[in-house]
Parts: C-alpha cells; sequence; structure tokens
C-alpha cells in the first residue's frame, strides 16, 4: 500500500483485532497520516485511539443521535430536540 504518500487512511473494519492491527499498520508505514477509524461499539474508542488513531468514529453513539434525531422528527420534534447532551 502507498499509504506514506496518503492524505490519511480511514479504517472500516468493524472487529477490533483487525482494525487494532491496521491502525499499527498504518502508523507504522506512515506515523504522519491521520488515521480515522470505525468504532464499532463505544468500548472499542479508547482502544483504537491508544493504538494510534487520529479520530475514531463511534458507530455506535453516532446511530444513537441518528435514531434520536429521526425520533424527533416522527413526532413533530425538532431535531435539536435529540442531540445529545455529552461528547462521548
Amino acid at each position: 500500500a502507498h499509504v506514506a504518500g496518503a492524505a490519511a487512511v480511514v479504517v472500516t473494519l468493524s472487529d477490533l483485532r483487525p482494525a487494532l492491527e491496521a491502525v499499527g499498520a498504518a502508523r507504522a508505514a506512515a506515523p504522519a497520516v491521520p488515521v480515522i477509524v470505525r468504532g464499532r461499539y463505544h468500548v472499542y474508542a479508547m482502544h483504537l485511539l491508544s493504538a494510534g488513531a487520529t479520530m475514531v468514529v463511534d458507530e455506535e453513539w453516532e446511530t444513537g443521535g441518528l435514531l434520536g434525531q429521526a425520533a424527533a422528527g416522527i413526532v413533530g420534534r425538532p431535531a435539536d430536540d435529540a442531540l445529545p447532551v455529552a461528547e462521548p
């Protein structure tokens, strides 16, 4: 792979172990390239960050927010009423 020349690396693997391996490989190949990673479960976020991920998109957090916004729309409330009150 040509990771060293990439603007960023995006890891979308759902399983923790392969995602950790991908983050480690990206970091080894190109320490300065940002690595954005899908965190399937909230408990994965700290593991991925500790492994070198620049940013983790917490799937549970994001899905919960989208579900809340959809529910707010269905019951006639503004989508902002369903936004999380704290960061993950």
